[in-house]
């Protein structure tokens, strides 16, 4: 079991590795989503 969930996990980041490389394909969708992660954060 605990190899499966391994496994899933990978796989997990790679898909994500493959959505963030295309989402950041050009500047104007990077400072998007910088801007969108920088809002996003909670100050203490």
């Amino acid at each position: 079991m605990a190899e499966l969930k391994l496994q899933v996990s990978g796989l997990s980041l790679e898909i994500a590795e493959k959505l963030l490389k295309n989402e950041l394909s050009n500047k104007e969708a990077q400072t998007a989503l910088v801007e969108k992660m920088l809002g996003d954060v909670k100050l203490n």
